[in-house]
């Protein structure tokens, strides 16, 4: 039996987050610096 197989129906509906697609959807474009999600690959400023 296949791991999906096994899944709880409502686990196997949720739908990605919004800002995940969002992420996703511009993972494309060069030179943009994404804020959405994790860490930032450059140093930051001290708060």
């Amino acid at each position: 039996m296949a791991l999906v197989d096994r899944m709880n129906q409502e686990v196997k509906q949720l739908k990605p987050s919004d800002i995940l697609q969002f992420n996703a959807a511009i993972s494309g474009i060069e030179g943009i610096v994404k804020l959405t999600l994790g860490e930032p690959d450059f140093p930051t400023p001290e708060h």
